[in-house]
């Protein structure tokens, strides 16, 4: 229901300052940090013409910026949301998406935090690591297409599978 309200949002609002009125309609859970991050993260991007950057470069830029590690969280999260940006706007994936890790929050955390895992389980289920967090839907919603629906299938199957051979502490 979350991502759907957030296509349907960013279909009417596709700007990147429409993100702070969406996470205070839709996402109030831990507000005050998000919105701080999201104001460091759109300070770097005044001015950038997005359109023009890889993702790869505007992680590089966003990691310089922001002085975070590529692979941080906050700098992942950013890509992830400017890919659905893109989704929205352009109607298809941007390209490139499939070479980053995806940003391991406190619900994939777990599952695992190992990043070996995750990308195993991309490898397992044909989605780009940077969208696993798929897994957490209850149902794939009805709108997407056919292929997506069964990746979504064959991901949860592979995880069921990888957390089988996770040795038990």
């Amino acid at each position: 229901e979350y991502w759907e309200k957030f296509s349907r949002f960013f279909a009417v609002k596709q700007s990147l300052q429409s993100f702070e009125e969406f996470l205070k309609k839709h996402n109030r859970r831990l507000l005050r940090t998000r919105l701080e991050r999201l104001k460091r993260v759109l300070a770097c991007l005044e001015g950038k013409e997005l359109s023009r950057m890889t993702l790869r470069e505007v992680r590089d830029y966003l990691s310089g910026c922001l002085k975070q590690r590529k692979d941080s969280k906050t700098i992942l999260f950013a890509v992830k949301m400017l890919t659905f940006c893109h989704r929205i706007t352009r109607g298809r994936e941007p390209e490139g998406v499939e070479e980053f890790p995806v940003p391991i929050d406190s619900r994939l955390s777990k599952v695992s935090k190992e990043p070996a895992f995750w990308k195993e389980l991309s490898a397992k289920s044909g989605i780009p690591q940077l969208h696993l967090d798929a897994i957490f839907w209850n149902e794939p919603l009805p709108e997407l297409p056919d292929r997506l629906k069964r990746a979504m299938m064959a991901l949860k199957t592979a995880v069921k599978d990888l957390n089988l051979r996770k040795p038990r502490t």
